[in-house]
C-alpha cells in the first residue's frame, strides 16, 4: 500500500470516527439563558397552577400541571422533556408519583411535565378524578356514528363542559346516544399552550419533546397526535410510549409526521383491548360498518380500533413504505414485523416482548408493539392473582424502558413555530 493510499484511509477512518461520536446540536426554546422564573423548584414536584387559556368551557377556570426539573438545573442547557398523561381514576400528582418517571428524569437530566386533566362534575360524583377530552371521548359521534353501546349511554359523569354543549343531562338531545367519558373542554389546546409555556419558561431541547400515557392519557395522546396539524403539540413530538391505550372507533388519522411509536398492551387487558380476542367477555363488534371484528369492546362496553390498525396507519404517517398485510401483526421472516429485542432486563421479563415493521419497511422512525402478561397496568404489575409484584421496583423498570427508547430519537418536525392561540401567564 502506497503512502498516499495509506493516508487516504486514514483520513477516511478518522472521518468515520467523527460522524459515528456525532451528536446534533440542541434546537433550544425561548426558555434558555434566561434567569430561573421566581416559581420554579427543582429537584422536587412543583405546579403550575394558573395557566389561562382561552376556553369558554372552563367559565373562567385556569388549568394546572405539575413538573420536575432536575435538581442542578441551571436554564443553560437545553434539555429532553417528556410529557406525562395520567389515566382515569388518577392526577397529575399521583401519576407522577406512581410510575417513577421522576426518578429517572433526576437520574438522566431531562425535565417531566405531568398535565392534569379535566373534572368539572358534580361534587358527590362517585367517579371522584378527572378525565381527558377531545374526540371519541367527548361524547362525538366519529365515522362509524356513537362510540358505545346503548345500554351504556350515560354511565359516565355528566361533566359540566358537555352539558352546556348538549352532550349529556337534561339539555341533550334524547334520539342521541350519550358515549361521553371525558370533559367537553377544548384540552387540545390546553396542552398547545402548556407546551409553549414551558418553552418560554425551561431550556428545552425542542428537537428531542417525548410524551407517555397510561389509559386515558394514551386514548387522548393517540387521537390528539391524529389530529394535531404542523406546529402544534401532537406534531411536535420525537417519540411516545402508549401503554393500555387505543383509538375510539372512527377517530383514526396517521401522525402529520413520523413519530417514533412503541405502544404497550397486556395480554389480558379487556378494560381497553389491543385486540378483538381481547374484548370484554368475548363481545363481538356490534358496528356493521366495519363487522363482528372491526372493532374491540372494552369492559365499559366503548368501542376501539383495533391495535393492528392503528399502526397500520401509524406506519403511513412514519414514511413505511412497504405494503402490509391488512392490519396484521403478523411476526417474522417475510412477515410484517419482526421481534424487536429492547433490553436484556427487559426482554422475556414476566413475558414482556416486543416486535417492530419489518427491516424492508424502511420507517422513517420505529413503529414498535409490545405485550406483557398483565392487564389493564404497566409492565410487572402486581394484580388479583399476584398480589406481590412480579418484579421488584416494576414502576422504576418501566420508568426505565420509556427512557431507554424515548434517548433514541429525536425529531426535525417539531422545529416549526408554535401556533399561538393566546396570551397567557
Amino acid at each position: 500500500m502506497n503512502e498516499h493510499v495509506a493516508t487516504w484511509w486514514l483520513a477516511f477512518g478518522l472521518c468515520f470516527l467523527q460522524a459515528a461520536a456525532f451528536v446534533p446540536d440542541p434546537f433550544p426554546s425561548a426558555g434558555c439563558h434566561l434567569a430561573l422564573p421566581n416559581w420554579l423548584e427543582r429537584g422536587v414536584l412543583g405546579q403550575v397552577g394558573q395557566l389561562q387559556v382561552d376556553d369558554p368551557l372552563l367559565f373562567g377556570h385556569a388549568r394546572q400541571y405539575r413538573y420536575h426539573v432536575p435538581t442542578y438545573y441551571s436554564g443553560e442547557q437545553a434539555l429532553p422533556l417528556v410529557f406525562d398523561f395520567h389515566g382515569y381514576y388518577d392526577t397529575a400528582k399521583s401519576e407522577a408519583h406512581e410510575d417513577a418517571v421522576m426518578q429517572e428524569s433526576e437520574k438522566y437530566n431531562f425535565i417531566t411535565i405531568f398535565p392534569r386533566a379535566w373534572a368539572d362534575y358534580g361534587k358527590h360524583d362517585k367517579w371522584g378524578s378527572s378525565a381527558w377530552g377531545g374526540p371519541g371521548l367527548d361524547g362525538s359521534y366519529g365515522k362509524y356514528g356513537p362510540v358505545c353501546r346503548e345500554d351504556w349511554s350515560g354511565a359516565y359523569p355528566c361533566y359540566k363542559s358537555c352539558e352546556a354543549v348538549g352532550r349529556c343531562g337534561e339539555s341533550m338531545n334524547k334520539s342521541l346516544i350519550d358515549c361521553h367519558s371525558g370533559p367537553c373542554v377544548d384540552d387540545d389546546q390546553f396542552v398547545d399552550v402548556m407546551l409553549q409555556h414551558v418553552f418560554d419558561h425551561m431550556c428545552i431541547d425542542r428537537s428531542r419533546v417525548h410524551a407517555t400515557g397510561m389509559s386515558d392519557g394514551a386514548v387522548f395522546l393517540y387521537g390528539l397526535i391524529g389530529r394535531s396539524h404542523a406546529g402544534q403539540f401532537g406534531a411536535s413530538l420525537a417519540s411516545v410510549v402508549l401503554v393500555e391505550g387505543s383509538v375510539p372507533l372512527g377517530f383514526l388519522h396517521a401522525p402529520l409526521s413520523p413519530i417514533a411509536i412503541l405502544d404497550i398492551h397486556g395480554t389480558k387487558d379487556h378494560v381497553v383491548p389491543a385486540n378483538v380476542s381481547n374484548s370484554w367477555a368475548g363481545t363481538e363488534c356490534p358496528v356493521k360498518d366495519v363487522g363482528r371484528h372491526g372493532c374491540t369492546v372494552g369492559d365499559d362496553l366503548f368501542y376501539y380500533t383495533p391495535l393492528a390498525e392503528i399502526l397500520t396507519i401509524w406506519g403511513v404517517g412514519n414514511g413505511c413504505s412497504d405494503p402490509v398485510s391488512l392490519f396484521s401483526l403478523d411476526i417474522g421472516p417475510g412477515l410484517d414485523y419482526n421481534y424487536f429485542p429492547t433490553q436484556p432486563r427487559f426482554d422475556g421479563l414476566a413475558g414482556f416482548s416486543c416486535a417492530s415493521r419489518s427491516l424492508a419497511a424502511g420507517c422513517v422512525s420505529p413503529v414498535v408493539w409490545c405485550t406483557h402478561d398483565g392487564k389493564h397496568d404497566w409492565p410487572w404489575s402486581p394484580d388479583e392473582k399476584h398480589p406481590k409484584p412480579l418484579v421488584p421496583h416494576h414502576h422504576l423498570l418501566f420508568a426505565k424502558l420509556m427512557w431507554w427508547f424515548m434517548s433514541q430519537h429525536r425529531s426535525s418536525h417539531a422545529l416549526r413555530p408554535m401556533m399561538h392561540r393566546e396570551v397567557f401567564t
